[in-house]
């Protein structure tokens, strides 16, 4: 009887947390489906995330025949260029085979197999625990794992991101490393140890992240000392096997890997706002994943809410003392977790798990008591998961939505006619792999080269109030590249006096590529902390973060607009009254229906200014921007909003707001 209602309550904290979390995941699918327009580009599913288009660059490389590993890859990093990866990862592979396999797109795919993968984790992770009949440990650890909201936004539909593995590789390494400690004979030992090194190089395959096989790997060298059924020698032989099953080449490189992400993750991001005095600006502190939260939202994205989240992790801290001896096996993808208190809120997606488990962990503790424990914790186990699933009502409503528009990926997509092959495409790095993967141009900067100081010369062109010098910090840029501004600042030439000199054109030739610069809808509102680097003073160690507020407008009369938000702007006299504040504004830049520019200034001193774009196609509708005046003297501002004319650069493709497409003219 005992056996047959463990058996069950294995299925049940199997199946549970598996079927919930495709549920939350999938039930995405038919809303897709049903409002194409907004989620479909040429009738594919679009990507969630901005780093699936790294993986997507290299598995449409990889179909084409144009990735070769170690190999010069064109399009990124220009103009310093950049090298394929010798060993292609592992997502941009299985994605590649899958399209080969179903004669699916790639999107298609990742439709499925982001969410596929982002709940298997709970099968490792029921396991380990049950071995050591904590069951509605396991139960709860799980269903809250695969609920969990941040979680949930990390692998949902079309994500085609890492992070859909990254907790099941350290599960099922842990549960293999459990099998080794606990088993009898020195060759089950051994076997189980080989199964965890397979899967550590799976899991570096997959993450490349060698610190963290490393993490999984002493535990394991701790443990093996205490098996009382080896020899001294044979725990010496296993210990060695061990270190050969993990790869002494992957872990010969985990220690200088684990001080960059020490460094980058907490010293970095909890420390000075750059490196070292009159340095560039610390990129970490704009990017959204990498912010540190308040306690109430890491509580909620992690497990719904504070009350829960604070007896989950007083659980996980009983959980670990009581059992140590095997939770050990999992404690360094704790403390992973328990970074999202010090740094990113990325990490929450380790800590949800942990969380549920130390709420499961009271009622086993308690139940196990009790001589019918097992009936009771049967019983008790629908209205645990019940409870998660209500504190956590808000992962039920949500919904995946694409990370680039259709509306701007067809601006993207459009590169491949508007410019020339060869190109070079100077923007903000966010899109920076979807260009590559869309529109096939080559690209200064992307999500995974963003901290180097080509980003900061790249917001300082976007920010300056001469167009003749956002000019000439591009040329610069497009001659020097990092390699030559890291050359400079090695023979003694400052940040300040470099940026200067580019800016009075000192470095300004031929390039030997077009280059196009080019503005997207998602950089109205990243302007904010683009803003805020390009204003860097080094001296100050500060930038300005000059926001643009949006307001669509109607025309009531002519050179009056009633706006929404309870906003009206008088064009003549340069007034703007804001929920029944009347300010006076120092500049007014208008954009007719005609696409004619007129710019006006007021008496009155004030830092504050205005854009209105009109409709070409509904001449009474009007698109507002409210904007500091440094913002509105930018480049950005001229360039993208009010798309002046000017000698510098050349419009090409006018889709405002979702693309503005410049030509950099040639030199002389």
């Amino acid at each position: 009887m005992k056996n047959k209602i463990s058996a069950l309550f294995l299925v049940v904290a199997l199946i549970v947390p598996l079927g919930l979390g495709l549920f939350v995941r999938l039930n995405d699918v038919p809303v897709w489906e049903k409002h194409k327009a907004l989620f479909f580009f040429h009738n594919r599913p679009l990507f969630t995330s901005y780093d699936a288009y790294y993986f997507a660059y290299y598995a449409k490389s990889y179909s084409s025949g144009t990735y070769k590993p170690g190999g010069k890859d064109p399009l990124t990093f220009v103009p310093d260029g950049s090298r394929f990866p010798k060993l292609i990862p592992m997502e941009s592979w299985l994605g590649a085979q899958l399209t080969k396999l179903t004669g699916a797109s790639l999107e298609e795919v990742a439709l499925w197999m982001s969410p596929i993968f982002g709940v298997l984790f709970t099968v490792p992770f029921v396991l380990f625990l049950f071995r050591q009949r904590l069951w509605l440990t396991g139960l709860a650890g799980a269903t809250l794992g695969v609920l969990s909201l941040l979680y949930l936004a990390r692998t949902s539909i079309v994500r085609f991101d890492t992070d859909s593995l990254n907790l099941f590789f350290p599960f099922l390494i842990a549960l293999f490393n459990l099998l080794a400690v606990e088993s009898k004979g020195f060759r089950e030992t051994l076997l189980w140890i080989a199964a965890a090194g397979v899967t550590a190089n799976l899991y570096y395959w997959w993450y490349q992240h060698p610190g963290l096989v490393l993490a999984s790997l002493i535990p394991l060298l701790l443990l093996l000392p205490f098996k009382k059924e080896l020899s001294l020698k044979e725990k010496a032989v296993a210990a060695v096997a061990a270190v050969a099953a993990f790869n002494p080449f992957v872990l010969a490189s985990s220690v200088s890997s684990i001080m960059t992400k020490v460094y980058f993750y907490i010293l970095s991001y909890i420390g000075a706002e750059t490196a070292k005095k009159e340095a560039f600006p610390n990129v970490l502190k704009t990017i959204s994943e990498a912010r540190h939260f308040q306690l109430y939202v890491t509580a909620n994205i992690t497990a719904g809410n504070l009350w829960l989240f604070i007896v989950g992790l007083a659980g996980t801290a009983l959980l670990t003392i009581r059992e140590f001896k095997r939770f050990i096996l999992v404690l360094p993808f704790l403390l992973v977790g328990c970074l999202v208190f010090i740094s990113g809120n990325r990490f929450a997606m380790y800590l949800a798990p942990f969380v549920g488990a130390g709420l499961g962990y009271f009622f086993d503790a308690g139940l196990q008591r009790f001589k019918n424990w097992r009936l009771i914790s049967f019983a008790v186990a629908p209205v645990l998961v019940a409870a998660i699933a209500y504190a956590n009502a808000d992962s039920f409503k949500y919904l995946a939505r694409p990370k680039i528009p259709p509306q701007v990926v067809a601006e993207l997509y459009a590169l491949r006619k508007d410019t020339p092959q060869g190109s070079w495409i100077w923007t903000w790095w966010d899109l920076g792999t979807a260009i590559k993967y869309y529109g096939e141009r080559g690209v200064y900067h992307d999500g995974q080269s963003q901290f180097s100081p080509k980003t900061y010369f790249i917001a300082l062109s976007f920010v300056e109030p001469s167009l003749k010098a956002a000019y000439n910090v591009t040329l610069g840029i497009s001659k020097l590249g990092e390699k030559g501004i890291k050359k400079l600042l090695k023979e003694g030439v400052k940040p300040d006096r470099l940026k200067r000199e580019l800016e009075e054109g000192k470095f300004n030739g031929p390039v030997g590529h077009p280059v196009y610069w080019l503005f997207t809808q998602d950089l109205l509102g990243k302007f904010y902390w683009i803003s805020y680097l390009g204003t860097w003073d080094f001296k100050k160690e500060k930038g300005i973060n000059l926001p643009l507020k949006g307001y669509l407008c109607v025309e009531v009369r002519p050179g009056l607009l009633e706006c929404r938000g309870n906003v009206l702007l008088d064009l003549n006299k340069g007034i703007v009254a804001v929920k029944g504040r009347r300010l006076q504004l120092g500049s007014l830049g208008i954009r007719n229906a005609y696409g004619e520019v007129v710019k006006k200034s007021f008496p009155t001193p004030s830092k504050l200014s205005a854009d209105v774009i009109y409709d070409p196609l509904k001449p009474q509708v009007a698109v507002c921007f409210l904007m500091p005046q440094r913002a509105f003297e930018s480049a950005f501002n001229r360039l993208f909003i009010l798309r002046e004319p000017n000698p510098y650069f050349k419009l090409v493709r006018d889709r405002f707001p979702f693309g503005v497409l410049y030509r950099v003219k040639t030199p002389g």
